[in-house]
């Protein structure tokens, strides 16, 4: 196993509702639209990470033509 660099590129826009109600006229413009309906205790870097956690690949693939398999054998 070698060290995986990983480049985010992240540009997401979150709409924040003042209340519900203005959620519910958001969602019915746009159905696929993801509000947040602001709260004075809501815990902003727990967002953030879980929007890089969401970004992070589910399996890390190496750039074509750079596998070692050499290096893949647990016996040498």
């Amino acid at each position: 196993m070698t060290a995986y660099p990983e480049i985010l590129v992240l540009d997401n826009v979150f709409p924040v509702a003042r209340n519900e109600a203005e959620l519910l006229r958001w969602e019915k413009l746009d159905p696929l639209l993801d509000v947040l309906v602001a709260d004075p205790l809501m815990d902003v870097t727990v967002l953030v990470e879980d929007e890089i956690l969401l970004s992070l690949p589910t399996v890390p693939l190496h750039p074509e033509g750079c596998c070692d398999p050499e290096s893949l054998s647990l016996m040498h």
